[in-house]
């Protein structure tokens, strides 16, 4: 570019109309914490043995300590207890403590809302795929 050449002026808006309204902000702001949750949780539950770790917990509809939970597959107690702290920190199983064991149960309300996500998710798609722009 040679010196002649203007460079086109940068039009200032003000910041009313370039940032959204308090309402807005927050509305956007709840939407990523919901989609940073969802991934977190739905990457929790990629994993075959956190799938079936919940499996175990879901049928025997109550609580289980990690040590009956050990009975119940091949795993060792160490790793079982590292599959349930990322399932419990994403909230997908919850823990009660008594003395020293920790009995672990399937939090029904947070499946609930995974599967919410995932079908909000497919009616977006199928929306788009039945009415693409």
């Amino acid at each position: 570019m040679n010196h002649d050449e203007q460079l086109p002026q940068l039009i200032l808006l003000p910041t009313s109309m370039t940032t959204p309204a308090s309402g807005e902000q927050d509305h956007d702001d709840r939407m990523n914490e919901e989609m940073d949750r969802a991934a977190r949780q739905l990457k929790a539950l990629a994993d075959p043995v956190r799938l079936h770790l919940l499996q175990i917990l879901a049928q025997v509809h109550g609580t289980l300590c990690v040590s009956e939970v050990v009975k119940r597959c091949t795993l060792t107690q160490p790793t079982i207890s590292w599959h349930l702290r990322i399932l419990r920190e994403v909230g997908l199983v919850g823990v009660t403590k008594q003395g020293r064991y920790a009995y672990y149960h399937v939090k029904a309300e947070t499946l609930a809302q995974v599967r919410h996500q995932l079908l909000l998710l497919e009616q977006e798609t199928q929306r788009v795929l039945e009415n693409p722009s």
